[in-house]
């Protein structure tokens, strides 16, 4: 199937991108109240000085609205999804001109390097298994190294290079992430699918859940994220070690903005041991 053919198949908002991106977008760009959903919240962008998007993400939620149709997972996809993620770059790009001039947009990759060689985690990392799944990695991978030669794009082997202490936006389906809230005035992150902007009190849902169990005193932060895990890149440890930190949090009364010092001086003193 050519360009043409899977473009055709991709799901739209009321932005002309993936319906994933769009939604989030949405909630700033959206200024035809004709067009709005009176059930989500919209929101004023000038508050955010930057904003950083993560590339995996958006391709992410290409795939997503192709999805499900008559697709080939194979290397006749790569230079089709690189002009398609080129297009939506190139359309974020003229929103934030035309409707955010005073928001500055930065496009970031990461490998995680640093992360996924952490002796701290051997064996705690999510592995691809199916092959569907080894594909579009394979493939995701390609479109990056092409894409960065169109495009000024951050490129790490860790959390994203903030220079400066400004508010930010961030979206991004990766967890990990948002570990870079310490060189921002103030950061938030803005959930494709839905538009919902979430504070950092608000982070703990990154984490893998365990049922029946509250989570919303936990603060988010490294230690944390290393032993709760998440979806894309860290399994959690064993659920009675984490019910144990739960109760530990209940005990010592944490709360979402607390200290990771704080967290990790508990850990030390109640349970012995931190991940």
């Amino acid at each position: 199937m050519n360009l043409k053919g899977i473009t055709s198949l991709k799901v739209v908002g009321e932005l002309p991108l993936a319906i994933p991106t769009s939604i989030a977008l949405e909630t700033f760009f959206l200024k035809d109240k004709s067009q709005q959903d009176k059930t989500k919240a919209y929101h004023d962008i000038s508050y955010y000085k930057t904003a950083y998007i993560n590339v995996w993400t958006l391709i992410r939620n290409i795939l997503s609205a192709i999805g499900g149709n008559d697709i080939r997972y194979d290397n006749s996809l790569t230079p089709i999804l690189t002009e398609m993620l080129a297009e939506e770059i190139r359309i974020i790009l003229g929103l934030f001109k035309e409707l955010a001039p005073n928001t500055s947009p930065f496009f970031f990759t990461s490998t995680y390097s640093q992360v996924l060689t952490d002796n701290k985690l051997v064996g705690r990392l999510r592995v691809t298994t199916s092959e569907k799944q080894k594909a579009i990695n394979k493939i995701t991978l390609q479109v990056i190294k092409d894409v960065v030669n169109q495009f000024t794009i951050l490129q790490t082997n860790d959390l994203v290079p903030v220079n400066n202490r400004m508010t930010g936006i961030m979206l991004s389906h990766i967890a990990y992430d948002l570990l870079a809230y310490s060189n921002f005035q103030d950061l938030h992150l803005l959930e494709s699918h839905t538009g919902v902007i979430k504070r950092r009190h608000e982070w703990n849902t990154k984490y893998v859940k365990i049922p029946k169990e509250d989570m919303s005193r936990l603060p988010f932060n490294k230690t944390l994220l290393m032993n709760f895990g998440d979806s894309i890149l860290i399994k959690p440890i064993a659920i009675k070690d984490r019910k144990a930190i739960i109760q530990l949090g209940k005990s010592r009364k944490w709360q979402p903005l607390m200290s990771e010092q704080k967290v990790i001086t508990d850990m030390k003193i109640h349970l012995g041991k931190i991940t």
